[in-house]
């Protein structure tokens, strides 16, 4: 029986300062026969859950910068799946987790940790 690939998650803010952290994930890919999935998490306006259909140019903008980032990395569509969501990033990545079971997750992040 094949060993199951291992599944890394790229949780992206679509900013350059992701760019390194998209680099290092594809690090990964061929040495461990590994899929990626790019997550980007559209945060709720005033804080509050809302509905998507409300979001539904920020979910089109989104989608179009993941498949310019897939290309960028030279990732072949079948090793790799695009989400966007709406919510609160750390609640969404954390799900995401769980539910697809990703063995590595890589992030960049835009703020310093000391603010």
């Amino acid at each position: 029986m094949k060993e199951a690939a291992l599944k890394i998650l790229l949780a992206t803010d679509l900013t350059s300062i992701s760019d390194a952290a998209m680099r290092y994930a594809k690090t990964f890919l061929e040495p461990l026969n590994a899929t990626l999935t790019l997550l980007h998490v559209i945060e709720p306006v005033g804080g509050d859950a809302v509905f998507v259909a409300e979001y539904d140019s920020a979910i089109e903008e989104a989608n179009t910068k993941l498949v310019q980032i897939r290309n960028q990395l030279d990732v072949a569509e079948g090793q790799c799946d695009m989400k966007v969501e709406v919510g609160f990033p750390v609640e969404r990545i954390m799900h995401a987790v769980k539910e697809e079971n990703y063995s590595i997750v890589v992030m960049g992040m835009q703020h310093d940790l000391a603010d």
